[in-house]
């Protein structure tokens, strides 16, 4: 079930997209609750969020320059909004972060134990866990503007 998802969310940064507004609203409202809720199980666990901070820049900076590089196909009347997203931003803030939960995760899931003791919420995993949820609550919020945009005249 874990390959597929993942499997699809990289599938969805090659090609052209229609753009689906409940989706992006989706993002705007769900990233940010999921990048507080890491943060209070930060806290909850004792550790200190201060690794969501630099994610999240660091996600605001490369959404920005992926909606740059982002091809944006303004409709013809009465068709769909579509874009053709960056392929090797997505696809390499997902790889890194996957790349880190099997660091962090990958003994415990053949057969070691759990690290005691420690939050596995570190610094470096939060930080990449909100440079992902940033970067795509960013090219959401992109998105919705410049359909506004062209929808407005």
């Amino acid at each position: 079930m874990i390959a597929w998802r993942l499997f699809a969310r990289i599938r969805r940064n090659f090609g052209r997209q229609t753009l689906s507004v409940a989706r992006q609203r989706f993002s705007l409202f769900f990233m940010p609750l999921l990048a507080l809720g890491m943060g209070c199980g930060a806290v909850a666990q004792g550790a200190v969020p201060y690794g969501l901070v630099p994610g999240i820049a660091a996600g605001l900076a490369l959404g920005w320059y992926a909606l740059a590089k982002m091809q944006l196909h303004a409709p013809a009347p009465g068709g769909a909004f579509c874009y053709t997203p960056n392929p090797y931003i997505g696809t390499a803030l997902t790889l890194a972060l996957v790349g880190r939960m099997a660091y962090r995760f990958g003994p415990m899931l053949l057969g070691g134990e759990a690290p005691t003791g420690t939050s596995q919420l570190t610094f470096t995993t939060l930080a990449m866990v909100g440079m992902l949820l940033a970067y795509y609550w960013t090219v959401a919020f992109g998105l919705l503007r410049w359909r506004r945009q062209v929808l407005a005249g």
